[in-house]
């Protein structure tokens, strides 16, 4: 249970971060053959009730989890745009200073 709300936070924190996929993290933790088991099992006519609510049960154990990971990851990026501007700036400005590369190491021949 613990697993699944942990895997769920860093799913919710990785929606926030631009160019990385919540979706790549769910095959990095190890949930997305259950997740897709569980969403298939809820539309599936011949699966019993009481086996259903183990599949929600799972969903809302990964769901609450990525609300906790988008709520919290979301107050702190906020906090620091809003409380330490110079420092979002820079670091910004450094993702992007790493993007060019290195002239120097260039061989045109």
């Amino acid at each position: 249970m613990i697993k699944n709300i942990i895997s769920g936070c860093l799913v919710g924190i990785a929606n926030i971060i631009p160019g990385v996929s919540g979706g790549t993290i769910i095959v990095l933790t190890g949930l997305f053959d259950r997740t897709m088991e569980s969403i298939s099992n809820l539309v599936n006519l011949k699966i019993k009730f009481k086996d259903k609510l183990k599949d929600i049960f799972f969903l809302l154990q990964v769901g609450i989890g990525i609300l906790i990971g988008l709520v919290c990851f979301a107050k702190a990026l906020e906090k620091a745009g809003v409380d330490m501007i110079q420092v979002a700036q820079a670091n910004h400005t450094g993702n992007m200073g790493d993007t060019i590369p290195p002239m120097g190491t260039i061989d045109y021949n």
